[in-house]
């Protein structure tokens, strides 16, 4: 998961975490900004823009259903790119993997034994 991916997903959980009304400051140079609007550009959050003592803010700030989606996504993503989300995802190929060296083993055994 890159960097854009892992800010965005940190963004949507707060969002979704904060209790309502959500009021999020951001100080000018704050690189937080941009993902943001990137995020209300994409009708995955909603808000309103408003301008305090020397920082924006992001008011009222809600996740749409599709962001709600997103999030699912971002955090399925974040589990898969584990050890143990990777495992999890391909443990039935491990397990066949297992069973045709197994197969593979005991063939050989009862082939070995059959023409002693």
């Amino acid at each position: 998961m890159d960097a854009k991916r892992k800010n965005e997903l940190r963004i949507l959980k707060m969002i979704e975490s904060t209790p309502p009304p959500v009021l999020i400051d951001m100080p000018d140079g704050d690189e937080d900004k941009p993902v943001f609007q990137r995020l209300e550009s994409a009708s995955l959050i909603s808000g309103t823009w408003g301008r305090g003592e020397g920082a924006d803010c992001f008011m009222d700030a809600a996740l749409t259903g599709s962001g709600r989606v997103l999030l699912r996504e971002l955090e399925q993503e974040e589990i898969e790119s584990t050890s143990i989300g990777f495992l999890k995802k391909s443990r039935f190929a491990i397990y066949k993997w297992i069973g045709a060296v197994l197969g593979g083993v005991i063939i050989g055994w009862v082939t070995r034994s059959f023409f002693k």
